[in-house]
């Protein structure tokens, strides 16, 4: 997929056309409104203190005609206390019409990571890790927001505050705006070169603050099984190193950014001193007055927040660029193909044969499955065996086209997977895995996944699973909050709420890849019971190895090394005294 570049952005921008005209515009008011601010009292000082002539007064006089010299300071008092409340009113007005503009512009973007992940390929999922992910989509969009947020909302005032101040001040006097507009590039040159050094300490600082959320998702993930083996104080001692690493690209990056920030402020104000003792040269050696000279400097200090406004867009740019770029590797990982509906074997099937044909898969150089061919014949249950290791779980996720093989082809009833599609394809066959994860919220979610299901099939297939006792005791029923914030549930009561999710769905064929392992025996010969007199001529393939997950299957395939070494009915494979013998034998 193309990645988001600037262009792209203000591309997004266009449907707002007219909200930006009209921002735009209120921000033009609120500076013309503002820029007379500072030159009212130094005009008065010419005008009433040193008794000079001057236009102010006069159109005082004639719109107050005021009687005393202190009833003028006490107008302008008053219409420059004015003049900066409605500058404040339409600041404020400018200042939401962008905000809105920008969150509009970031949602785009958010919403354009997330149609993009949903489609990513899984190998490329499971490499980034959630970490990595969620880092992306919260710290950098978050960087690309400041910026954003700050650049719309303060770069037309700014400019449009600069370019007034500039005629201004070369109105008052052409040659300290000569200087002025001299010493601004230098600034701003300055600024732009900094803002390039900071830069990559705010990558190297977001990189950091990856890996820490990848190794905390981690270890979070995992805790159980860490303190079951006492290794605590190992993980956390890592955790402790990443946070240690983090803090160190950040003081990195917050001293040296502020330290830039400083330097570029440090010789604004050594420009503005040299500027300040030019003018008060100039009042001794040539015709600019004191009232004047108080101008310039006060459009001096006026300036000082739009320029500080453009040095922030500058740094704030310069970080956005680079969380720009590493959101740009999230649009370039790979996504899972595409295929066409050219067929449909499911459309007037109830159940449907399985067959793959010469399936090879590797994990990048390390190929895992070596040309595995076998058939879950229509109606017929197929177990797998194979020791921990061997692919089998590799095998029912390459069904789903969850990982793509290596070669060979899946077929459903001599159909190709890829004229199938890969969503109609999983829309038929239910994969139930040995450790489901929960989603934390109700019964009835985990059950539907956000499906429309009337709560008669949603009872059927809790009662199936064995979950009637489990129900019974949730106050709420369906809508019983489970997961970290509501009912904690056991590993096997995971599995079986996993199975009653797979039976809400009616697939026509069914895959349980050791989905009975945390059972005790007497629950798991229950289960299947009910699940056999219910799924009864629907294709199922059961990945197991227990006895009892297997016993009853119509045919077994023995996989070894990738391999599948031996295959036949329970019966034929016991008189072959092989690897499904000894397994027999071992369980017995």
């Amino acid at each position: 997929m193309q990645g988001i570049t600037w262009k792209a952005l203000l591309h997004e921008a266009k449907p707002y056309r007219a909200k930006i005209i009209v921002a735009q515009f209120v921000a033009l008011l609120a500076v013309l409104v503002s820029l007379p601010v500072p030159l009212l009292f130094p005009l008065l000082i010419d005008q009433i203190i040193l008794n000079k002539p001057g236009e102010l007064v006069a159109a005082i006089k004639f719109l107050f005609d005021p009687a005393k010299p202190y009833y003028y300071i006490l107008i302008v008092l008053a219409v420059t206390l004015m003049l900066r409340l409605l500058y404040l009113v339409l600041n404020v007005v400018q200042l939401r019409l962008f905000i809105g503009l920008s969150k509009a512009i970031i949602f785009t973007i958010r919403k354009r990571l997330l149609f993009h992940l949903e489609k990513v390929s899984v190998a490329e999922y499971e490499a980034l890790g959630g970490g990595g992910v969620s880092a992306k989509m919260v710290t950098d969009i978050n960087t690309i927001d400041a910026f954003i947020g700050v650049s719309i909302s303060k770069f037309a005032v700014s400019l449009f505050s600069l370019s007034g101040i500039a005629f201004i001040l070369l109105y008052i006097n052409w040659k300290l705006g000569l200087i002025i507009l001299l010493i601004n590039p230098l600034v701003l040159g300055l600024t732009v070169y900094l803002g390039r050094r900071v830069r990559k300490l705010k990558a190297t600082e977001n990189q950091k603050v990856e890996m820490f959320q990848n190794d905390l998702s981690e270890t979070l993930d995992l805790f159980v099984q860490i303190r079951a083996f006492n290794q605590e104080k190992h993980y956390i001692q890592k955790m402790i190193a990443n946070a240690k690493a983090i803090k160190e690209a950040s003081t990195a990056f917050g001293w040296k950014s502020e330290a830039a920030g400083q330097l570029s402020g440090f010789v604004f104000l050594s420009g503005f001193e040299f500027f300040r003792a030019t003018a008060m040269l100039m009042v001794l050696f040539s015709d600019l007055s004191l009232g004047e000279m108080f101008a310039v400097l006060g459009y001096l200090w006026f300036m000082v927040t739009p320029l500080q406004d453009f040095l922030q867009i500058i740094f704030s740019y310069q970080n956005a660029n680079s969380a720009l770029e590493r959101l740009n590797k999230l649009l370039a990982l790979k996504q899972e193909p595409q295929f066409e509906h050219l067929h449909n074997p499911f459309k007037e099937n109830e159940t449907n044969t399985l067959r793959l044909e010469n399936v090879s898969f590797a994990y990048g150089e390390k190929e895992v499955l070596h040309n595995i061919s076998m058939q879950i014949p229509k109606g017929k249950t197929v177990a797998l065996l194979g020791s921990s290791g061997s692919g089998k779980s590799t095998l029912a996720q390459i069904i789903l086209g969850l990982y793509a093989h290596k070669e060979g082809m899946v077929y459903v009833d001599d159909v190709p997977i890829n004229e199938i599609g890969l969503d109609q394809l999983r829309d038929h066959i239910a994969l139930v895995l040995q450790s489901p994860r929960m989603f934390n919220d109700t019964l009835r979610h985990n059950l539907t996944l956000g499906r429309e299901v009337d709560e008669k099939t949603l009872y059927e297939a809790l009662s199936i699973a064995q979950l009637d006792s489990v129900l019974e005791k949730l106050t709420k029923g369906l809508d019983t909050m489970i997961g970290k914030e509501g009912v904690r549930l056991s590993g096997g009561e995971r599995q079986r709420l996993a199975i009653a999710r797979m039976l809400v769905n009616r697939p026509n064929l069914v895959i349980l890849d050791e989905s009975t392992s945390a059972l005790d025996v007497h629950t798991e010969k229950n289960l299947f019971t009910s699940l056999c007199d219910f799924l009864e001529g629907k294709s199922m393939l059961i990945i197991a190895h227990r006895l009892s997950s297997v016993e009853h299957a119509d045919y077994i395939y023995v996989l070894d090394e990738g391999r599948i070494v031996e295959s036949g009915t329970p019966k034929e494979l016991l008189a072959e005294r092989g690897h499904y013998h000894q397994f027999v034998k071992d369980q017995r």
